[in-house]
């Protein structure tokens, strides 16, 4: 990477909290949202290798990462999540740009493209977390069958006292059975948990867990909940990159993309929840293509 392009970083207040920010690159803006209860280090280097075409931004979202501290976890919503994205864009300028979203990062942009369509002209989503109840519900059948044996072991570390007590260690373990499935090439996976540790607040889990737990409590995990009606309304041309070693269940993200008019889909092999990790260059080139390919949008 040039010198010209290494990453800026800047705090940016909001309602009386401090948003922690990062660009780097140069060209169109790109808006890169992360997933939870991690914040945006677990996608680097990777998706800076799009900095020598874009300008990236990123940023920890509130009570997550460096944008921690004084934020009530129970003052986050899905609501104020889309306000605050709405906070970064004002404050970078950005009149109607593209967003990327992994995971959870990928629920947020298509509830921000719902309520600022014209400040939405792509979305890029990578390996979406679902965005209903039922396909949640899925998501936790699949996810207990892959696991095997390993569902009672990951029960039995979500209630030790260790991990109650937002112990570092005791919930990187956690995210380390979890994500078993999730990977496609074992070895990965010791790399990536050093990942997420990185990602977590330096003071221990415990507020980004809590963040994550009220967001689920209102949306996946709250009966009912179904954003593909709304979804059929949406104008923007989208891109959903999965992989075929996902914990999200394939058929939640053909819901995503089949509910979205303009949606494209692709299944990456040998890739799990991060393809980025799995396949950096080929995601990089879907989504540099996906951006400057010329199409007719979809009436």
């Amino acid at each position: 990477m040039s010198l010209a392009s290494e990453p800026r970083e800047s705090i940016l207040p909001v309602d009386g909290a401090s948003l922690f920010c990062r660009t780097v690159g140069s060209g169109p803006p790109i808006v890169v949202l992360h997933g939870i209860p991690f914040a945006h280090p677990y996608l680097l280097p990777e998706m800076d290798r799009l900095s020598d075409r874009f300008r990236l931004l990123y940023y920890d979202q509130q009570g997550r990462g460096r944008s921690a501290k004084q934020v009530r976890p129970e003052d986050v919503s899905l609501a104020s999540d889309v306000a605050v994205l709405d906070a970064v864009r004002r404050h970078f300028r950005l009149n109607s740009t593209v967003f990327v979203g992994h995971s959870w990062g990928a629920q947020l942009a298509l509830a921000y493209a719902l309520d600022q369509p014209h400040r939405v002209s792509q979305l890029i989503l990578i390996c979406p977390a679902p965005v209903s109840a039922h396909d949640w519900s899925l998501l936790g059948k699949e996810l207990v069958t892959k696991l095997g044996a390993d569902a009672v072991r990951l029960d039995e570390l979500e209630a030790s006292p260790a991990h109650r007590a937002g112990d570092l260690d005791a919930e990187i373990s956690l995210a380390q059975l979890f994500f078993r499935p999730a990977v496609a090439r074992p070895e990965s996976l010791e790399p990536l948990m050093e990942r997420l540790r990185s990602s977590l607040p330096a003071d221990g889990p415990l507020q980004a867990r809590a963040v994550a737990a009220h967001l689920f409590a209102e949306t996946m995990s709250k009966p009912g909940y179904d954003l593909r009606p709304a979804l059929r309304a949406l104008r923007i041309r989208t891109l959903v990159i999965a992989g075929d070693h996902d914990i999200v269940p394939s058929a939640a993200v053909k819901h995503i993309a089949n509910a979205i008019p303009d949606a494209s889909s692709v299944a990456l092999e040998g890739c799990g929840h991060f393809p980025y990790l799995g396949a950096p260059p080929i995601v990089n080139d879907l989504v540099a293509a996906a951006l400057t390919e010329k199409r007719t949008p979809v009436p």
